[in-house]
């Protein structure tokens, strides 16, 4: 059972899910700017110019719960391939954010046994999403990998009767998980 007395692994899930809307909010001025832009047609155009047709003409764009017409004035400055770049970069951190956060969670929920379990989630995951994603494919990105799940499945694997139920804690915290099709 996760330990009550010292309920630090509480702040990690809570740190998680601040982690998680952060990001998605990231992903979502990446990817609108990169649509608009594309529709736009405005990537052979100076920062100048694009922040002003931003300020007068961007749309709203709506993805799931959040809407968005703001975005990062450094996206100005870009051209279409560095800000794909940008975010590949930016999953690849996020990425290792959750990673990390995950291990956190193993460790303060006082099973830091489990972090293979945790990497062999992150890679049977990880794998077939790359390999759709270079294929071109859209993926759906709700995977194990948001909002603590890696870390929590790994925490309810029974470890000698050490554990929550699964079936009891696991479809409680699907609503964490954001799903984002892209």
């Amino acid at each position: 059972m996760l330990p009550l007395r010292r309920p630090w692994w509480l702040l990690v899930l809570l740190a998680m899910l601040g982690f998680g809307l952060l990001q998605e909010q990231s992903k979502i001025k990446v990817n609108h700017y990169l649509k608009v832009g594309d529709e736009a047609q405005f990537w052979q155009d100076d920062a100048g110019s694009r922040l002003a047709w931003w300020t007068v003409h961007a749309p709203v764009g709506r993805h799931n719960f959040y809407v968005s017409r703001s975005t990062w004035s450094f996206f100005h400055g870009l051209d279409r391939g560095e800000l794909v770049a940008f975010k590949w970069g930016l999953s690849a951190v996020i990425l290792v954010v959750f990673f990390m956060l995950d291990v956190l969670f193993l460790r303060t929920a006082g099973v830091p046994d489990r972090v293979p379990w945790l990497l062999l989630i992150y890679v049977t995951s990880g794998v077939p999403m790359v390999g759709l994603a270079m294929s071109g494919m859209a993926v759906v990105r709700a995977g194990p990998r948001h909002a603590g799940l890696p870390s929590v499945a790994a925490a309810l694997l029974d470890g000698g009767g050490h554990s929550l139920d699964a079936a009891v804690l696991g479809p409680s915290l699907c609503f964490l998980m954001p799903l984002d099709v892209s």
